[in-house]
């Protein structure tokens, strides 16, 4: 479930099979721990743009924090990066401390005005307790579900045989596919490690902006810059169909073109939601509803069916321009979506008042998903009993 409007309230469940729409994302969110040079930049998203304003508006960052900014303007130099400095005041006597994340995560999640974005934590990857990754991870996955986002994570920096990523995979779950996990850790122009989930989340972004909103984050249109190798590289198909099919992201060398993402899966435990491109659209579509209908909040009474229809109006408006930018599959609008209005049950003590509930159906990738939304409203002017 995502909600970020109070009054608004949109479920997801999967019914069936077939389809693709995008997502609109132009935001990275990078969360790690470092010293703000002004006090007031600790705990919430400032935007970055280029690795030398990273240097002057933060100190102190750990070295794959700085080396993952270089390697996200490397691969998208126009790319919209916001850092949340992580700084709990209740530990700060450990600053490298995982509950300076586990606290900022908290913070955003109690946001309700952070616009769509990719999350990626760098540090996640270079803590060597599991139980702290784990903890980082379940506390993304928590906010990406809260927001709608899309939580690229990354598998630890001693990882490098195919059984010690299927191993650390098993730990995460992610039950509508809002988190990605990737393996393997580039080494940079400079000879640091740092995770390639950062290259992925720029490319993603660079592709919805440049190709399609609707476009896998992956392939050989974005060979991936500022890294010279891969610890951990896949060199086996065999290896590469076993991770690809428990949904961990590999790179591939693809010849005259150079290291590039294969693969764009996501950790979901329901197949259905299993593709990241599939995950990012239902948020936006999710979050477009959610903006669109927002206007219609609190409507006293709708005697002629005006609200009802007006919700209808918007959602097929929605759902039509989605089709038509192929963000729907289906050889016809009426077999990429459809729109269902039900009667449900009302509170008997309020005279004439009537619960409607419509439901939407979208076909995305390889799956069938239901949204609903429901109004309540009177739906009739109540009569005036006589004395």
């Amino acid at each position: 479930m995502t909600t970020t409007v109070i009054g608004i309230s949109i479920t997801e469940s999967a019914l069936a099979s077939p389809t693709t729409i995008t997502a609109g994302i132009q935001i990275t969110y990078m969360v790690g721990i470092a010293t703000a040079t002004v006090a007031t930049n600790q705990n919430i998203p400032v935007a970055i743009k280029d690795a030398a304003d990273f240097a002057t508006k933060y100190t102190g960052a750990a070295e794959i924090v700085t080396q993952s900014v270089k390697l996200f303007f490397n691969n998208y130099p126009e790319g919209k990066l916001l850092f949340v400095a992580a700084n709990d005041p209740a530990i700060s006597a450990n600053p490298t401390d995982k509950g300076h994340i586990l606290h900022v995560l908290t913070l955003l999640t109690n946001q309700r005005e952070l616009d769509l974005g990719i999350l990626i934590i760098p540090e996640i990857s270079s803590y060597t307790t599991q139980a702290d990754r784990t903890a980082i991870y379940s506390g993304a996955e928590s906010l990406a579900q809260k927001t709608g986002w899309l939580h690229f994570t990354n598998t630890a920096t001693a990882t490098d045989t195919k059984a010690e990523a299927l191993a650390e995979r098993e730990l995460y779950a992610s039950q509508l596919g809002h988190s990605a996990l990737y393996y393997g850790m580039g080494i940079d122009a400079d000879d640091k490690q740092v995770p390639i989930n950062v290259a992925a989340a720029a490319i993603a972004l660079r592709r919805f902006k440049e190709d399609s909103a609707y476009s896998p984050p992956g392939g050989a249109q974005y060979p991936i810059k500022g890294i010279k190798l891969v610890s951990g590289y896949v060199t086996s198909e065999t290896d590469f169909t076993e991770l690809r099919d428990k949904g961990i992201n590999v790179i591939q060398k693809i010849p005259k073109v150079g290291l590039c993402f294969w693969g764009a899966r996501t950790l979901a435990t329901d197949t259905k939601f299993s593709q990241i491109n599939s995950r990012v659209a239902i948020s936006l579509l999710n979050r477009q509803l959610q903006e669109s209908l927002t206007p219609l909040l609190f409507e006293s009474s709708d005697p002629q069916g005006y609200t009802r229809r007006e919700v209808i109006r918007i959602a097929v408006s929605l759902l039509q321009q989605a089709y038509v930018n192929g963000g729907l599959s289906g050889t016809t609008p009426e077999e990429a979506y459809r729109v269902v209005e039900l009667d449900v049950p009302s509170d008997s003590s309020i005279p004439n008042l009537r619960r409607v509930q419509i439901k939407i159906y979208a076909r995305f990738v390889d799956t069938l998903e239901q949204i609903e939304i429901q109004l309540i409203n009177v739906d009739i002017i109540p009569s005036v009993q006589a004395a």
